[in-house]
């Protein structure tokens, strides 16, 4: 008999990548690192120590990673969260469980 469940809610649950890519983006663009959304979508599930990496050099991750990463939340807290919606049937998902 199954006891419990495990889920991912960003990205899994609800439909969130986009708005982290777009925010990763904006974020970069204030570096003066354009990046196409289309380069950065695939990255999103990986932390900010390995999506960084995909993008700057060791010298600018030291300089302002962690800056571009705050900012990222930053920009996804103001500007996406409540945009965010879950994906279809997941309440009924949760229902059947």
């Amino acid at each position: 008999m199954i006891t419990a469940f495990i889920f991912d809610i960003d990205g899994t649950l609800i439909d969130s990548n986009d708005f982290h890519a777009e925010a990763w983006q904006k974020a970069f663009e204030k570096y003066g690192k354009k990046i196409p959304l289309d380069k950065i979508r695939p990255q999103i599930g990986k932390g900010a120590d390995t999506l960084l990496p995909e993008f700057l050099t060791e010298r600018e991750i030291e300089k302002f990673g962690d800056e571009i990463s705050d900012l990222r939340g930053e920009i996804f807290k103001r500007d996406y969260v409540l945009r965010v919606k879950p994906f279809p049937k997941v309440r009924e998902l949760f229902q059947k469980i």
